[in-house]
C-alpha cells in the first residue's frame, strides 16, 4: 500500500496534533541491504508508480506529506531490490505489470523444482516416506502438465503437495489426502477430470 511505502499522518495531542510518520520502508532504503518487494502483481498501480524513481537511476523516494513540503529520500548505493510476482489469469487479486515496472528488473522465471528435490522436502518437512512422496509429486506433475496444455485452469503448488504429505503422515489414506489437498484448487467443473487423474495413480 501507499502508506507502507511512504508513511502515514498521525494525530497525537502531546505532539501538537497532526504529524507525519515515515514508513519503515523509507528508513530501510537508507541502509545497505536486500529489500524484497513481495507479490508486486497484487499492489495497486499507484504503489508501483511510487517505486519507479526508487528503482531507476534516480534512486529516490519522494515523501509527499501533504503539508506544503516534499522530502526526497536517497536510496543507499548498497541497496538491492528483489521482487516476486505470480503471473497468470488463475491468480485472483493480481494485476498485469506495466512493462515500465518490469523493465527495471532482470526477470527470472522460476519453474517447479526437480522431482527428487520436492520429494525430499515432503520427507523432511512432513515426514512422509519416499514412496508416498513420489506418488504425491507424480500426481502433482501430471496436473501441472495438464495446466501447461490448457486443459486445467491452474496448477498444484508445492504448498498443496506439502498439505497432502501432512495428511498422509497424520494417518489418512494417500488417495483421500490427495483429494483433500488438490481438489479445492480447481473449479467445480474441472474436479471430475482431476478425480480421474487421482484414481489412475
Amino acid at each position: 500500500t501507499i502508506s507502507t511505502l511512504i508513511g502515514n499522518h498521525r494525530h497525537n495531542s502531546s505532539k501538537g496534533g497532526s504529524y507525519f510518520e515515515r514508513s519503515q520502508f523509507s528508513y530501510a532504503i537508507e541502509r545497505p541491504g536486500i529489500i524484497l518487494l513481495d507479490e508486486v502483481s497484487r499492489a495497486n498501480t499507484t504503489s508501483n508508480n511510487i517505486l519507479f524513481p526508487v528503482l531507476d537511476k534516480r534512486r529516490t523516494l519522494t515523501l509527499d506529506i501533504a503539508m506544503g513540503e516534499e522530502q526526497k529520500i536517497k536510496v543507499n548505493d548498497g541497496v538491492c531490490f528483489v521482487a516476486t510476482a505470480n503471473i497468470g489469469s488463475e491468480y485472483t487479486g493480481t494485476t498485469s505489470l506495466d512493462p515500465a515496472f518490469t523493465g527495471r528488473f532482470r526477470v527470472v522465471t522460476i519453474d517447479y523444482m526437480p522431482d527428487d528435490a520436492e520429494i525430499k522436502i515432503l520427507k523432511l518437512r512432513k515426514a512422509c516416506d519416499n514412496k508416498e512422496g513420489e506418488i504425491i509429486v507424480k500426481v502433482a506433475n501430471h496436473l501441472r502438465q495438464l495446466n501447461r496444455e490448457g486443459e486445467l485452469s491452474t496448477a498444484v503448488s508445492v504448498r498443496n503437495t506439502l498439505d497432502a504429505a501432512e495428511m498422509v503422515s497424520g494417518g489418512l489414506s494417500l488417495n483421500h489426502s490427495l483429494e483433500l489437498a488438490f481438489l479445492p484448487v480447481y473449479m467445480r467443473e474441472e474436479r471430475e477430470a482431476v478425480l480421474d487423474v487421482l484414481s489412475s495413480f
